[in-house]
């Protein structure tokens, strides 16, 4: 059971994150339509093409980091019994391959 505090902490890490998920993936589909693009030219510059992989890159690890961000945030402000129940609540939601690779520790 969760405190008051607790839930409206919950409720506010659950809230940044969806924002933040919702920013950061349509920046990486942007930088992925700009890279179509630069595929798409008849005269192929390598150098942009690289420089832009390269930033499409760097937007999915600031992705992943945001996420773990959240989960280690979650984690500080649940006790060890209310993280593992979350953690159970969340595998039960995944499909089972995305269970095995997520980092949820």
């Amino acid at each position: 059971m969760l405190t008051d505090q607790q839930k409206e902490a919950f409720d506010r890490i659950e809230t940044d994150y969806e924002k933040m998920v919702i920013k950061k993936t349509a920046d990486i589909r942007a930088g992925e339509i700009d890279l179509a693009a630069l595929l798409g030219k008849e005269d192929q510059d390598r150098q942009a093409i690289q420089e832009q992989v390269h930033a499409i890159g760097k937007m999915k690890e600031d992705l992943m980091m945001a996420r773990i961000d959240s989960l280690l945030t979650l984690k500080a402000l649940l006790t060890k019994g209310q993280y593992e129940k979350f953690r159970e609540i969340l595998h039960q939601r995944m499909t089972p391959m995305m269970a095995h690779s997520c980092l949820l520790y």
